[in-house]
């Protein structure tokens, strides 16, 4: 569901001149605000099978104390919290009032005059447009003055990879393989991205953990591996992004938007 609201969402702001804004602007305000709700209940579910497969993979001998319980106790409870929050936005007059919006969209859109002009005309300029944004964002990470910026920015440019994949993948029906490759390879380099900022967000909550159990009683060794672990990865992913992303823009995987 998060993932089809994020999908919503990139499609009304890709091609939003072919829509009127007044209609769509507060209905992509209402989508973000109900995959903000689910995000926290994903966030922690995501994060909890993530540090349980890093603790299981441990040598052993070297997850000293409670790690694992600390863990999934400490998850569970964030996940429980968020998704009752989710449940509370789900049965909301508010979100009801949001699927009557999507509705009525989908039975009557209210079409700009650009949307009647030919595809080959209006089409591969909103294409360039997500493009030319994601080249933006990776050159800003690039010129970042520091790895905490880096990692915020690389951030924005998953995101940013992800609106540009989507919009692809909605003219693979007018322009085939040529909107296929460019798809293909700009889901590498969200992909890649994902697993950076997965690492890069466990980081702060193995610090928090590691403080719980210091504070506890407990030995916090263990945290502080799996942490220089998370730090090691997301270097790693690092470097994969720079290969991911020099075959992703290859000029020849956009000619097809000349």
């Amino acid at each position: 569901m998060r993932v089809a609201l994020r999908r919503l969402r990139s499609a009304l702001a890709t091609f939003r001149p072919l829509l009127d804004r007044e209609v769509t602007d507060p209905l992509r305000a209402e989508l973000k605000w109900v995959a903000t709700a689910l995000g926290a209940a994903r966030d922690a579910e995501v994060m909890q099978d993530k540090l349980s497969a890093a603790i299981k993979a441990e040598s052993d001998g070297l997850v000293l104390g409670p790690v694992s319980a600390r863990v999934q106790a400490e998850l569970r409870g964030a996940y429980k919290a968020a998704r009752q929050s989710a449940v509370e936005t789900l049965d909301s007059d508010r979100y009801i009032a949001a699927l009557d919006e999507l509705d009525r969209l989908v039975a009557d859109p209210p079409w700009t005059a650009k949307a009647h002009r030919p595809g080959h005309k209006v089409l591969p300029k909103r294409m360039r447009r997500e493009w030319r944004r994601l080249g933006r964002r990776v050159d800003e990470a690039e010129r970042a003055a520091d790895r905490a910026q880096r990692d915020d920015l690389l951030h924005e440019a998953r995101k940013a990879a992800k609106r540009t994949r989507y919009a692809a993948e909605t003219l693979v029906p007018v322009y085939r393989r040529d909107a296929e490759r460019l798809a293909t390879g700009v889901k590498k380099v969200q992909t890649v991205l994902g697993h950076h900022h997965d690492s890069v967000v466990a980081q702060p909550v193995l610090r928090e953990l590691a403080a719980k159990a210091h504070n506890d009683g407990d030995n916090a060794f263990s945290y502080g591996r799996l942490h220089r672990q998370e730090q090691a990865r997301a270097e790693a992913a690092d470097a994969r992004f720079a290969k991911a992303w020099r075959k992703a823009s290859r000029p020849k995987l956009r000619r097809w938007l000349r």
